[in-house]
């Protein structure tokens, strides 16, 4: 069984990715790690800046050693390791939101994550999200959801989910975040973010995560 949650930024994918997977008893692949974890390794091993990342090469891609990036699945938390080390806590900077994103909107870094996370759903009911997991990865999952949620509610949780990592910004500040990432992440060339065909679509702007997993799986019981 797959099940994917897209959706734009601060929506809400990942908590309830998280909260689903430990009721059914699903492996939680987390897309946005593995973005985040290529930005970690381009800025830190490869000595690129955040400018670097704007006008990005394939032949930039050397430096990376794919072949030592992994995805565990660990007491219920996703993980990601590389050269053996526990990366996970590193990939929550701010360089690494931006990084991320930058580094999103090019064919053959997209081609990269797509293989790391077919490769971690071999063998297991999953519930994954991202941003173009119904559409161009999972297109054929047996539940799609997409999830969203007015720019006011994603900017004060933007604006939370920064100030537990020390960052502080205002409420007009996070709503231009919200707003610039949502026009890279619906306007960029390759698998821009749209609703999945077929998605039930969820706006969780007055709802609890209990309320929306409540949603799901009565979807689920239908399947």
């Amino acid at each position: 069984m797959i099940i994917t949650i897209d959706g734009p930024v601060a929506s809400g994918k990942s908590s309830l990715a998280r909260g689903l997977a430990t009721i059914l008893g699903y492996h939680h692949i987390n897309s946005g790690y593995f973005y985040r974890a290529l930005a970690y390794i381009l800025l830190n091993y490869c000595h690129k800046t955040l400018n670097d990342l704007w006008v990005l090469d394939k032949s930039d891609l050397s430096c990376l050693a794919l072949d030592k990036l992994e995805y565990v699945y660990r007491d219920g938390q996703p993980r990601m390791l590389y050269e053996g080390n526990d990366i996970t806590f590193l990939l929550k900077t701010r360089d690494i939101d931006d990084g991320s994103s930058i580094i999103s909107t090019y064919p053959f870094i997209r081609n990269i994550v797509n293989k790391f996370q077919h490769a971690s759903a071999d063998d297991h009911n999953i519930v994954i999200d991202g941003r173009d997991i119904g559409t161009i990865v999972f297109p054929t999952a047996q539940l799609k959801i997409y999830l969203t949620a007015s720019y006011l509610k994603r900017a004060e949780r933007w604006q939370q989910d920064q100030k537990r990592k020390g960052n502080f910004f205002t409420l007009e500040q996070s709503l231009h975040e919200v707003q610039e990432r949502d026009h890279r992440d619906t306007t960029r060339k390759i698998a821009p973010l749209t609703v999945p065909a077929g998605a039930l679509i969820i706006d969780n702007s007055d709802l609890s995560k209990e309320d929306v997993i409540k949603q799901v799986l009565e979807q689920l019981h239908k399947i």
